[in-house]
């Protein structure tokens, strides 16, 4: 089995995953790793046997249709006398997404024999989302006797039907006679997903909550409370706290915890409350339940906030710090002040514990002094960006914010202080201060063409975005605004497209134009055959950080495009000194960024590859 070591690397949402399943490792954000490659093993086997799939020839030219996203390509293959090629085309088409193919994808379905072609055919035409696909998607749900099948069935229904098709999913004798718990329940939740959602589905969801449905169900049913924002879930309060209280999955659990912030009443605060507090309870299902009692506000959820940010567990306290920042009533401003003054905080909690202060001090002038003498202390640039975060909550600190987006040179702190000065902007005392002092607002714009002229991709994206806000009026105040034509004549594409489109909307808004969509991922990455040939199926990365190792897994068959990418990325060299630059808990830890802001990219862009 072949491995690819590295240092100080990164990577993504899974990488957080495998954190989680690899132990007690604190998973601080901004983690720095180790930084040099140890090694990448050759990537080829010494024996004869092919590394994955791609050594036959035709599934390679199936691949590069299917990045090219080249339909006339691809359709011939779904008519193929080898099954092995008619899936691949099939799975294909769940990336290519166009309605084009539905015909003969509607087909395959209607024809296969084998069950995971005509699974990947029904994937395929769920990727695509086009409502026409319901009443087929139907028929073939009601006649199909594989659950193999059917589920994927289901599961495209759910992407691409309208409410007759949830009613029809969602209707007790339907989900008797379907017998597919895990079908309905993926059904169920991809319509919430796309905002349809009936009284009978929460029903549904709920019984199989109850039941013995089997994991699977289970999850997507429990994700579907916890995602569903239209819902008023405070009649069913009493079957939803039963329901974890005996649930053993964590992650079903966990889930179900997060669905309690649309389920707002006294129990459900004190439901809450214990939970946070009883020692033992797993630190992922602690930070959802900080989640859910936040918008419990009728019961000053802020004191239990308050009493975690020291938590054991450092993402506890972050969530717990980072809900007070937003949603905290100003009365508890000062126990927060309190909380630095007394403990010694992850910084990260202490940063977001000033934003809290700053913003809801009637008089913030010391404690910003403090937060600049803590700035200007500091050696660690994700603390200071984290502390302009804090400043930005205050209009008076604008021209300090607008000295360190202009003067600093570290990307994160530079875009930092662009979100900041962007937030000045639109909190309601700037307005209130430029009224009473006219210069402030000239000195403010002329701040924001000296940074246009940065040509620094996420300062220009982010007060871009800025420009473009109804309220600020400032297509009356850059009555010429060829600083914005010039900021889009210097991004370099693909590697500036995010900045590029926000540049373009912002035009398009000071001209009074429609916007169009954004400028399109086109195919500008040629794939690499010998080294797509090259990585075993079996090939793993192993990562060595200051908290302990990840190793995940590279799925070359699958998604041959992004894992031949990372494994380039890797010879070449492309993560030394790079750092983990988001991490929210119990979502997404986010890496591989050459700024460390996010804003980063390589001089090329890489297709999606959906399976």
């Amino acid at each position: 089995m072949e491995k690819f070591y590295l240092t100080k690397n990164l990577f993504s949402t899974v990488v957080y995953n495998a954190i989680r399943k690899v132990g007690n490792a604190n998973f601080h954000v901004f983690m720095a790793l180790w930084i040099a490659i140890l090694l990448v093993s050759s990537c080829k086997p010494s024996h004869e046997q092919a590394a994955n799939v791609f050594a036959d020839t035709v599934l390679f030219e199936i691949l590069k249709a299917q990045d090219s996203r080249n339909t006339n390509d691809l359709l011939p293959f779904l008519a193929s006398e080898n099954v092995l090629y008619r899936k691949q085309a099939a799975l294909a088409f769940a990336s290519v997404q166009d309605s084009a193919a539905l015909e003969k994808l509607y087909n395959l379905v209607s024809t296969e024999t084998d069950s995971i072609v005509c699974a990947a055919a029904a994937y395929a035409i769920g990727q695509t989302k086009a409502k026409s696909s319901e009443d087929f998607l139907m028929a073939q749900i009601e006649t199909k006797t594989n659950k193999f099948v059917q589920t994927y069935l289901l599961e495209a229904l759910g992407k691409s039907g309208t409410i007759k098709g949830l009613d029809f999913v969602s209707n007790p004798e339907n989900i008797v006679k379907i017998a597919n718990n895990e079908g309905v329940a993926k059904c169920i939740y991809r319509y919430m997903l796309q905002g349809t959602s009936n009284k009978q589905s929460v029903v549904s969801m709920l019984t199989m909550l109850e039941s013995e449905s089997g994991y699977a169900a289970k999850l997507f049913a429990a994700h579907y409370f916890s995602r569903n924002r239209t819902a008023d879930l405070t009649e069913h309060t009493d079957r939803l706290i039963k329901i974890i209280e005996n649930e053993k999955n964590e992650h079903v659990r966990m889930a179900l915890v997060q669905s309690l912030s649309f389920a707002k009443s006294e129990k459900v605060f004190k439901f809450l409350k214990q939970l946070i507090e009883t020692t033992g309870t797993d630190y992922r299902t602690v930070v959802n339940a900080l989640s859910a009692i936040a918008f419990q506000t009728e019961f000053e959820p802020e004191s239990v906030l308050l009493n975690v940010l020291n938590h054991a567990n450092v993402n506890v306290g972050i969530r717990a710090a980072e809900l007070l920042s937003t949603k905290g009533q100003a009365k508890f401003a000062e126990n927060a002040l309190d909380v630095i003054q007394q403990n010694k905080l992850n910084y990260r909690v202490k940063a977001l514990l000033f934003k809290f202060y700053v913003k809801n001090s009637e008089s913030p002038s010391e404690i910003n002094q403090k937060i600049i003498e803590e700035y200007n202390a500091s050696t660690e640039n994700y603390y200071k960006a984290a502390l302009l975060s804090a400043l930005g909550e205050c209009v008076l600190n604008y021209e300090f914010i607008a000295s360190e987006l202009i003067s600093a040179s570290p990307f994160v702190i530079k875009t930092a202080a662009a979100d900041a000065f962007a937030a000045i902007r639109a909190n309601t005392k700037f307005m209130n201060k430029i009224q009473q002092q006219t210069d402030i607002e000239t000195k403010f714009n002329d701040y924001v063409k000296v940074a246009f002229n940065l040509h620094d991709m996420a300062v220009t994206g982010i007060l871009a975005g800025m420009l473009r806000q109804p309220e600020f009026n400032y297509k009356e105040v850059f009555k010429d605004f060829s600083f914005l034509q010039t900021a889009l004549d210097a991004c370099k594409l693909p590697r500036d497209i995010e900045t590029y489109n926000e540049l373009l909307k912002t035009i398009n808004y000071f001209k009074g134009v429609e916007t169009p969509a954004n400028m399109p991922n086109v195919a500008n990455n040629p794939l690499d055959k010998a080294l797509i040939q090259s990585i075993s199926s079996k090939a793993k990365v192993e990562i060595t950080t200051d908290k302990g190792i990840i190793i995940i897994q590279l799925f070359v068959n699958e998604s041959p495009g992004s894992v031949s990418n990372f494994v380039r990325l890797i010879n070449e060299g492309f993560f030394v000194e790079s750092r983990i630059h988001r991490v929210v808990p119990n979502f997404v830890a986010q890496d591989g960024c050459p700024r460390g802001d996010g804003w980063g990219s390589p001089e090329y862009s890489i297709r999606s590859e959906f399976g």
